[in-house]
């Protein structure tokens, strides 16, 4: 395999392929649903929870964010780019 330039074509077609097994699909559900289903609790320094994180969390963005996370984990790769969706928040 090339670094610069992988051709992973044929794996992808063999990670698909795999997919068809229901063994194999249940447990990319199951761990999907383990992590998608939490809820999460983001504090300030003060112990409170902090509204704007909370915003982003709830956010349909975050939801898809997780997916592709979780998604790199089986298919090893995912890319991100956050654009639009962090506009107008003030991060430190």
């Amino acid at each position: 395999m090339h670094i610069e330039n992988p051709k992973r074509d044929t794996l992808c077609a063999i990670y698909t392929n795999a997919l068809v097994d229901i063994q194999l699909t249940g447990c990319f559900t199951r761990h999907y649903q383990k992590t998608l289903l939490k809820s999460f609790v983001i504090l300030d320094k003060d112990g409170k929870e902090d509204e704007d994180v909370l915003k982003i969390i709830r956010s349909e963005w975050f939801h898809h964010f997780l997916m592709s996370a979780l998604d790199s984990i089986a298919w090893g790769h995912s890319l991100v780019q956050p654009g639009d969706t962090l506009k107008g928040y003030d991060y430190q």
